[in-house]
């Protein structure tokens, strides 16, 4: 295996800002490009097949490329494409990018300056990096479970841990969130009927009978029905209180019987049945009112404050249970089926980014084929796949661009999954 004696400078796309630390959701770029076409190279690492295919129009015909690859200390696979030596130049990569359990990527139109390394070998090189996919975690709401599957699970797939038992504290867990840590929220039904709740916080890699590593509840909590979870950057956690009609905010590390140290609550905030929530970008928090409409507030809300936007009408197709947001912005949800609304059928709506008031849909997933069934929780994964817990139908998953009477390209269901009534799902 050939390794970097030297630095490398950092190339960056655009102008945008990075460091070389990998991230989940983006390549990390370092050094240089060379040649015309850089073929596809499979290399296996640590027992996946990690395959990268570049292209670069340089004139002068193909230079030939010598590949070999490397894991950093984070666990993160690299691959290392080396090709001859051409002079400093600027052009435009295509790459993509897949490995064995990761996730595929695909990067188009990235500007990157071709420079000779600082390597005694007269040489250029990229080091392509890519994240793990991280697993799959699904609220089981009648088991009062929390099931995990593995990247690329589908079908009658054995989960690879589940968090369950008197331990745990779990209690008809409602919705699910993971901050950058890892650490995973759950939010749970009151005990019995009536108002309370709690959140259990589980660290990264807990399973069995575990015990939380902090539990949100108490009277001076507010919790009253928690479910929708979402948690910002700086690692506060919103919750949306069902019964409560409100939204309530935890400073980083709430434990025990805390108070919010915000609250969105009143007449004019438009709250009716808060049942999920979703943070954009700018902090814009997302809010859908259970089978009625989607209310957005700006960032650091509180009080009796009214919704900056507000999507609701006939043309919206809405009967919201689920919401999920990509990095575009775009708003995808869940929405309850004819057992609700006679006139709207279940399905997946997609708004642009900022849509407001009685919009309609810039792609709607519904129909027979779709195998939706009373969907509730709905997250996306970094390349855009559609993720939607069913009632009965267990997982089902929708490629990036899925619109129309379409068929899943995968579903988790069956005897072994542990599935009985899925609610939510994140990552």
């Amino acid at each position: 295996m050939r390794r970097l004696t030297r630095s490398l400078v950092v190339l960056l796309p655009f102008a945008s800002t990075c460091s070389t630390e990998p991230q989940p959701d983006l390549f990390s770029i370092q050094g240089a490009v060379a040649g015309s076409v850089l073929s596809t190279a499979q290399v296996p690492v640590g027992g996946a097949i990690v395959s990268a295919t570049a292209q670069y129009p340089i004139p002068g015909g193909t230079v030939p490329v010598v590949d070999t690859a490397l894991t950093d200390a984070n666990g993160h696979f690299q691959l290392l494409l080396v090709s001859g030596n051409l002079p400093d130049t600027v052009a435009t990569l295509t790459l993509h990018v897949a490995a064995t359990g990761y996730t595929s990527r695909d990067t188009a139109g990235l500007q990157l300056r071709i420079a000779r390394t600082l390597l005694p070998t007269d040489t250029t090189h990229v080091v392509i990096t890519i994240a793990p996919s991280p697993p799959l975690y699904v609220a089981d709401v009648t088991s009062s479970s929390i099931v995990i599957f593995a990247p690329g699970d589908t079908g009658n797939a054995t989960p690879t841990a589940t968090i369950f038992g008197k331990s745990t504290g779990l209690n008809g867990p409602c919705r699910l969130a993971r901050d950058k840590a890892g650490n995973l929220y759950v939010s749970n039904f009151p005990a019995f009927t009536g108002s309370g709740g709690t959140i259990t916080v589980y660290p990264a890699g807990a399973t069995g009978n575990a015990t939380p590593m902090s539990t949100i509840a108490g009277g001076n909590t507010g919790l009253n029905v928690p479910c929708g979870l979402a948690v910002d950057a700086s690692g506060r956690l919103y919750v949306a209180n069902d019964n409560g009609n409100s939204i309530t905010v935890y400073p980083v590390g709430a434990n025990g019987n805390v108070a919010p140290i915000m609250t969105i609550v009143g007449d004019s905030t438009g709250l009716s049945r808060p049942h999920d929530i979703a943070l954009d970008a700018t902090g814009r928090l997302y809010v859908v009112n259970y089978t009625q409409n989607i209310v957005v507030y700006a960032a650091g809300a509180t009080g009796n404050a009214s919704p900056i936007d507000t999507i609701a009408g006939a043309n919206t197709g809405l009967s919201p249970t689920g919401i999920a947001l990509d990095s575009m912005g775009r708003i995808y949800v869940a929405n309850a089926d004819f057992r609700l609304h006679p006139v709207i059928p279940t399905s997946i709506t997609v708004y642009a980014a900022g849509a407001t008031g009685n919009i309609s849909p810039i792609a709607t997933i519904s129909g027979n084929r779709t195998v939706l069934d009373f969907p509730e929780g709905i997250a996306l994964d970094d390349s855009g796949a559609i993720y939607v817990a069913n009632s009965s139908t267990g997982i089902t998953v929708y490629r990036a661009g899925t619109t129309g009477n379409a068929a899943p390209s995968a579903v988790i269901n069956g005897l072994n999954t542990g599935l009985t009534h899925p609610v939510a799902v994140a990552f």
